[in-house]
Parts: C-alpha cells; structure tokens; sequence
C-alpha cells in the first residue's frame, strides 16, 4: 500500500505561494499596478501547481483573519472565498487594518517592528480590498487621496493606481472637476502614462493640461508626460515648446533632451530645432 501524504497545511501552501511570487517579480513581468500583477501571477500559480484544498468559504474566513493578524500573505483566492460567505463581515475585517494613522505615514522612515508589522497588515488588507470589493476600494481612495501628504510616496503611489483600477470610468471626472486639487490630478496623469490606459479624451485632458501650464517645471512636467502617453498628435505641440526652450536664456539642455525625446518617442523630428 502507497504510503498516504501528509495533509498540506495553509502555512506551506502560503509559502510556496510567496516562493513562486517573488520568482514571478524577478523574472520583470512589467505590469503598472501591482495588484492587479499579483492576481496574474496568483491565477497562474493555481493553474500549474493545483495545490489548494477544498476549503470551505467559512475556513477561509478563519485563514483571512490568522494571515492578516500575523501580517502574512493571504491568497485572493482565500479572500473571495470568504466575501462568498460573509461580504459585510469580509470588508469590516479586511478595513479594520488600514488604519488611518498608516495612511498619513511616511513609510521611508524607519519604525519599530510593532508599526513594521501593522504595516504588512496595511499593504495586505490594500490589495485584497482593491481586488475584492473594487467599488468600495475606490470610494477609498476618493476619501483619502485629498487627505495625505503626497510628499509621502508610497501610499498616494497606491491609492492613485488603485482609483485607475477600480474607478477607469470616472477618470475624466476626477481630472477636469473639483474632487480633486491640481497636485493629485497631475499625479493621476503620472500614473495614468504608466497605464495601459488611453482614450482620445484623456489624451485631450492631458493636452490642455500641458497648453494651460503656468509653472515651469510643471509644464515639463507635462511635456515629458506627453510623450509617454504615446499619441503622435502631441508632436507638433511638443516641437513648439521645443522652439520656445532653445530660446531661452539661459538654456536648460536637460529639459530640451527631455522633450526631444518625447517628440522621438512619438516618432517624430527635432533635429531640425536642435541637435543632440
């Protein structure tokens, strides 16, 4: 008789999880949102090495809740699971950790491990929310955004992919109203040029976001940002503004070599303004 195998126990599952996860990361899968990386790189793992067990959505509550009060990882599939059998009660736990003094945290600064522990908490409970309730996630980060310091860059790093994510639909909303100041709109226009995310009217917001500059370095900002975006029609606007830099004195070729090569990137010509 075969002899029979140990029983796999959360913990091990976990743990090869988070083996094959940071192979995953190492092998530089480019993706510009992490959760939504991780979810891939968690759904691919579920299909080679078919290793779960038929936990029920209750025992997946009781695994959410051991993960997270250790500051562990907890797999998506375990957390909806849990929201399949108790949603209110899923939320209100995976809440209670994102906790309104980690969120105004310079998290460059060094803490004690209690505060490094309530953090992996924070970061966990994050992308478990984003990725099981996106609605209230991005509700989330409608509320929060216009309250931390964006000095701080790990978390409004975060909550401004994570508003990309979950709120694709609203954001020419969020960047030609008021819900939000200039400083979070030109950061959503950062990470939006990350993104594979492009429409015609984001494209024009960004535009006349870039026309409409009175500041400087915002401007350049913007110039830079154009090219990343990757409409050719930013070409002209961008070899104007090219014109208007090689006049003034005294000359910043740092910035000219940056919007040379914003134009280049959208395969257009500059060498004729200046060269390189």
């Amino acid at each position: 008789m075969a002899e029979q195998q140990p029983p796999i126990f959360p913990k091990e599952i976990f743990k090869d999880f988070e083996a094959y996860y940071f192979a995953y990361l190492s092998e530089g899968v480019p993706c510009w949102n992490d959760a939504i990386l991780r979810e891939r790189c968690e759904e691919q793992w579920i299909q080679e090495k078919k290793m779960l067990p038929a936990w029920t959505p209750e025992e997946c509550f009781q695994i959410l809740q051991t993960q997270l009060e250790a500051g562990d990882t907890v797999l998506l599939h375990v957390a909806r699971n849990s929201a399949a059998w108790d949603g209110e009660k899923t939320k209100a736990l995976l809440k209670t950790y994102l906790a309104e003094d980690l969120l105004v945290l310079d998290w460059e600064e060094q803490v004690d491990a209690p505060t490094v522990r309530r953090m992996n908490q924070f970061a966990e409970a994050f992308f478990l929310l984003e990725c099981v309730y996106p609605e209230d996630f991005g509700e989330f980060c409608v509320e929060w955004l216009p309250k931390i310091p964006l000095e701080h860059e790990f978390v409004p790093e975060k909550l401004m992919k994570g508003l990309l994510h979950t709120k694709n639909q609203q954001l020419e909303c969020f960047l030609t109203t008021e819900t939000f100041h200039r400083g979070i709109q030109i950061g959503l226009l950062n990470y939006l040029c990350e993104s594979d995310i492009r429409r015609d009217t984001l494209y024009g917001i960004l535009k006349r976001y870039f026309k409409e500059a009175k500041d400087a370095e915002e401007k350049q900002f913007l110039g830079v940002l154009l090219g990343d975006y990757g409409n050719p029609g930013a070409i002209l606007v961008l070899r104007k503004y090219l014109e208007s830099l090689v006049r003034q004195m005294p000359l910043n070729m740092e910035w000219c070599r940056e919007i040379a090569s914003a134009i280049y990137k959208l395969g257009g010509q500059y060498e004729d303004i200046m060269h390189i």
